[in-house]
């Protein structure tokens, strides 16, 4: 299904972000070797050798994966673009698994504080 979506973004125009094939690489890279420190239900922030990179992951597949934040600054729409399809997946793939462990600790940690 998701291999559909993407075609159709692709023949109708529909992704937000133009494709970047330097953002493209560099993503793989920093999910290949750096820390994730931040995790939120719309981005992951990773630890780099120059400082935090926030990545949009919400608004899948149209308006995903494109550079959000680095250092805590909005990098601003006319700067924000695509990876490429699969690592989007990839990414996609991280921040879900993260997410739901995210989701699961924080549901323990409340259970624990109403039990006796």
């Amino acid at each position: 299904m998701d291999k559909l979506c993407h075609i159709a973004n692709t023949i109708f125009g529909r992704y937000q972000r133009p494709f970047c094939p330097r953002w493209d690489e560099m993503l793989n890279k920093i999910m290949s070797e750096c820390e994730v420190t931040d995790l939120s239900e719309h981005t992951i922030t990773f630890s780099t050798k120059r400082g935090q990179v926030c990545v949009w992951c919400a608004n899948k597949w149209y308006s995903f994966g494109h550079l959000y934040r680095v250092n805590d600054k909005w990098v601003g729409a006319e700067n924000e673009r695509r990876p490429r399809f699969s690592t989007m997946q990839r990414l996609h793939r991280i921040h879900s698994s993260l997410w739901q462990e995210k989701l699961k600790t924080d549901y323990s940690r409340i259970m624990e504080k109403i039990s006796d």
